[in-house]
């Protein structure tokens, strides 16, 4: 038996205030409830909802009452739900299936030189396609220039064979 029940004294909140509490903090993170308001997980804290509760019931309310309706209620998995169902990111980028997303980039080499002319040393630049999904490096050829001739020479004969 609760405490201030035994004593024979009213309870801090009454029950239309502690459904209603309830109630926005599980609408605050279930976007696909009716009640849904947008409250990011940052500011979804008791005493941010505590604030709401004031200015709608139009009554000094307690705060510390709120942190314990909150702990009997467990809400603490909504109030630290992360936003929109987001995982965390485990990845640099999105992962796709093979052959989705087949990229080609360009690069200079800074640690080699190739001897161009008879008394000339140049840096090569790179051009290379690979699948972003798998991970499969298809050409990579050095150029005396990252031109997009040299570009579309390499994607026609890496689509041919």
């Amino acid at each position: 038996m609760e405490g201030r029940k035994c004593s024979g004294r009213k309870r801090v909140l009454d029950e239309p205030l502690i459904k209603r509490f309830v109630d926005m903090v599980k609408a605050s993170s279930d976007q696909l409830d009716p009640g849904f308001i947008f409250i990011s997980q940052k500011a979804r804290t008791i005493s941010n909802y505590h604030q709401f509760l004031q200015d709608e019931f139009k009554k000094k309310i307690s705060l510390a009452a709120l942190h314990r309706c909150a702990k009997a209620e467990n809400l603490a998995i909504y109030l630290h739900k992360p936003d929109f169902g987001e995982a965390p990111a485990l990845f640099a980028f999105k992962q796709d299936h093979v052959f989705d997303l087949i990229q080609m980039d360009g690069c200079v080499m800074h640690y080699l030189k190739i001897r161009r002319d008879h008394n000339t040393w140049q840096k090569p630049n790179v051009i290379e396609l690979y699948d972003t999904g798998a991970r499969y490096l298809f050409v990579l050829e050095p150029f005396f220039s990252e031109s997009s001739l040299n570009a579309v020479n390499i994607f026609k004969r890496s689509c041919v064979g």
